[in-house]
């Protein structure tokens, strides 16, 4: 039952008296309410809610455009209704009344520990530093909004300090951190951390406020590797560990990356400038990290004096960089750890250093073992750079994505050669014109092939993939690579196998 959605959920409530007696008695299946507009929840609803909102420890309210349902579900919390709730989600709601708002959110402000309130464009700003003044409890507050940020909106802050809090995040257009003087202070014992807006100089301000941070995300999307970093077991009150970061000059994150140069494990980094590669020079070296993702930067120089401090880097990610510097691939030949390359976005490299960064991998420096190598919209790939992987022979996963300038010939000889990569078993071709059904028949003697990928390629046959399947036993996942109505069913079921 707690699989079930909860509009869903409600209707069994009307099956019978048994059933709504039972059901109304299980504290679990309640335990999270998610409220979404598009499943046409109505006022009959929310009436059934308030029957059993004792139970509710978490709440999402997500895209209702009904203002009427939208207060009728405030005016519920502000009742007192939810006597357990623990978390509270507003995503994206049309609400009429701010005040009601803060009014729902005062009335459970000393149960809840996670409040988040995005929105795009329905709702005036709120006095978000009113709203954490008034929640002491809160562990996780996130505040995310499209309209325009003005000093106003922070609200008034009582004279507590926030000791719970240990995830803040604050994404607003025009916010350039004016208030965190305000907020940091009061929040020290921070490990998640967010802000979008804001100004170099706020590095000073969160090293000297947050001693305990460990996550930065500054000025920058979330990266699917921040996902599920913090639980109560992981603080290492060591210092920082991952850092996302979009800047515009180095001047004050530099001085604040060397103090934590020893903990730093994960780095993703776009600068958005250009200089000849002096703003990493007072840089230690950072010897414990081990993943780094540097994207959309023209600054090779900077760039090459990046990867020269990081000798210890596991895995390398670079997006649309301009790679057109010796220093770069001389770095990069050099990690003797390195097991993981991305090349994301066309990036700019020259096609002789490309030659040379890929027999450099053939030949690998002792305990180098480069496993997994993603080349996407490579366009400076072709069948020559392509067969040289087959002398990469430490390669595990090879991901191939709108690569323009392979041709078929080169892609089916490379398959059929894919065998001399003694433990390669995973696959991924995206947007290659250039795969047909002669290309999947080439994969039958890679033995060890376990997992293939195929998305966006128009030339290949539901009978090609399924002949595929039964020739390797691999685990196939296609996508988007022929019509609809001629999409087989690519399961492991016995039915199937019958």
């Amino acid at each position: 039952m707690k699989h079930i959605d909860t509009k869903n959920l409600l209707r069994t409530l009307k099956i019978s008296k048994t059933w709504h007696t039972r059901l109304s008695d299980c504290p679990g299946i309640w335990s999270t309410i998610r409220i979404q507009g598009h499943l046409g929840f109505t006022e009959a609803d929310l009436a059934q809610l308030a029957k059993i909102s004792h139970h509710v420890e978490n709440l999402e309210l997500l895209d209702i455009t009904d203002k009427h349902f939208c207060e009728g579900a405030l005016v519920q919390i502000m009742r007192g209704t939810y006597k357990k709730l623990e978390k509270l989600e507003i995503c994206d709601c049309k609400i009429q009344n701010i005040s009601n708002l803060i009014l729902a959110v005062s009335r459970v402000a000393s149960t809840l520990t996670k409040l988040d309130i995005s929105d795009r464009e329905n709702l005036p700003l709120i006095p978000f530093g009113t709203v954490l003044w008034m929640c002491q409890n809160l562990r996780e507050f996130r505040y995310s909004h499209k309209v325009v940020y003005s000093k106003q909106s922070l609200g008034s802050f009582g004279t507590p300090f926030m000791s719970s809090l240990t995830h803040l995040e604050l994404c607003m257009r025009g916010f350039r951190g004016d208030c965190l003087e305000e907020i940091l202070p009061r929040c020290q014992k921070l490990r998640f951390l967010t802000l979008d807006g804001c100004r170099s100089s706020t590095f000073s301000l969160i090293h000297r406020c947050c001693p305990d941070l460990e996550i930065l995300v500054f000025n920058q999307f979330h990266y699917q590797w921040t996902k599920s970093l913090l639980d109560d077991n992981s603080a290492t009150r060591k210092g920082l560990r991952y850092a996302i970061v979009n800047l515009d000059d180095l001047s004050e994150f530099v001085p604040y990356l060397n103090e934590h140069r020893e903990t730093i494990e994960e780095l993703g980094i776009s600068m958005n400038f250009f200089d000849n590669g002096s703003g990493f020079r007072d840089l230690g070296e950072l010897s414990n990290l081990k993943r780094l993702e540097i994207s959309y930067t023209d600054a090779h120089a900077t760039l090459a004096s990046l990867l020269q401090k990081s000798p210890s880097v596991e895995s390398l990610t670079l997006i649309g960089c301009d790679l057109r510097n010796v220093g770069i691939i001389s770095a990069i030949e050099t990690f003797k750890h390195l097991n993981n390359l991305k090349m994301v976005n066309k990036c700019d490299i020259i096609y002789e250093d490309m030659q040379h960064l890929l027999q450099s991998f053939a030949q690998p420096l002792d305990g180098q073992r480069l496993k997994d190598i993603a080349l996407i919209e490579g366009s400076f790939m072709d069948d020559a750079l392509l067969h040289m992987l087959l002398d990469i022979r430490s390669l595990t996963n090879i991901t191939l994505s709108y690569c323009r300038r392979l041709t078929p010939q080169g892609i089916n000889s490379f398959c059929e050669n894919l065998s001399r990569l003694p433990d390669f078993h995973t696959f991924v071709m995206l947007g290659l014109r250039c795969v047909t059904d002669s290309t999947l028949a080439c994969l039958y003697n890679v033995k060890t092939l376990k997992n293939v990928t195929l998305d966006s390629l128009a030339a290949i046959t539901p009978g090609a993939v399924q002949a595929l399947k039964h020739a390797t036993n691999a685990k196939i996942d296609c996508s988007d690579c022929y019509e609809a109505s001629f999409a087989v069913d690519t399961s492991d079921s016995e039915e199937e196998e019958d």
